[in-house]
């Protein structure tokens, strides 16, 4: 009646059901099988709640969260994982790659960030705990600083460009 549809109790239906409008569903809802959530990239998802368990891709190593364009802002977590391939780390071009750590413990020592590596070399060859690759771009200045380790705002270890020596 007045171009309205009620229905008390179970819809069921053996075929598609379309909604040329919006579909407003309250309570909780179940949706079996493949679920597809838009059909354009030019359609936007939100999602208002929390979400209440882990989000996995079907393929290892197959799908992107976000994009070389579309960025997330920011990411929180307590701990980055990478199994089976590097941790790569590639800031947007005129972008700094900067990291900030406070913390604040009320008795013990802290580590604002903690480097481990655990080396097994049972048979011949090298190996290197910590490797910083700096590529110049374009020509370097009389001081230049590969790296410059600071404690507390003073260099106190400074590796400088074009020599061998620290």
């Amino acid at each position: 009646t007045n171009d309205d549809f009620h229905i008390t109790g179970v819809l069921e239906s053996d075929g598609a059901v379309y909604f040329d409008s919006s579909l407003t569903v309250g309570g909780a809802s179940v949706f079996n099988g493949t679920v597809t959530l838009g059909d354009a990239s030019s359609d936007d998802i939100t999602i208002t709640g929390y979400l209440a368990s882990h989000v996995i891709p079907t393929t290892d190593s197959t799908y992107d969260l976000g994009s070389s364009s579309l960025a997330w802002a920011n990411l929180y977590v307590d701990t980055i994982k990478g199994y089976n391939a590097d941790l790569a780390l590639q800031p947007a071009s005129s972008y700094s790659l900067t990291g900030a750590v406070t913390k604040n413990a009320s008795t013990g020592n802290e580590v604002a960030y903690d480097l481990a590596a655990t080396i097994n070399k049972a048979t011949s060859g090298n190996y290197t705990g910590l490797k910083l690759n700096v590529t110049e771009t374009s020509a370097p200045g009389s001081a230049d600083k590969l790296l410059d380790l600071l404690v507390s705002g003073t260099s106190r270890l400074q590796v400088y460009n074009g020599t061998n020596s620290a």
